[in-house]
């Protein structure tokens, strides 16, 4: 139920293909939502396959250092998850720019 509230208020509930930039994911449902980011099942309409979109959004309200640290951390977890290879990890693919304050992780999308 809080998933299903968050995705009402989601600024992305509306934008539900990002074609930009050749981004070829169409949004379908929101999976999770935290402090700074959420996770949306997506389609891929190039690979024709469904994958896991984590949206990071860097806000417009945050202090600049509270920006640079936030992109650092985002970026340092985004790559050390990249080379991680296990049965039971989901796959983050590749990472994507959305705009200049969004970027997304591209992930094995694993249902359930």
């Amino acid at each position: 139920w809080r998933t299903y509230k968050a995705q009402e208020v989601s600024q992305w509930r509306n934008f539900q293909i990002l074609e930009r930039h050749g981004l070829r994911f169409q949004l379908l449902n929101m999976i999770g939502k935290g402090g700074f980011s959420e996770v949306w099942e997506a389609y891929d309409l190039q690979e024709c396959c469904r994958v896991a979109l984590k949206i990071h959004a860097i806000r417009e309200d945050m202090h600049p250092v509270q920006r640079e640290n936030y992109v650092k951390l985002a970026l340092r977890e985004s790559d050390l998850h990249r080379k991680l290879r296990h049965s039971r990890i989901v796959t983050n693919y590749n990472r994507i720019a959305i705009s200049s304050s969004e970027f997304a992780s591209v992930l094995e999308y694993c249902p359930g």
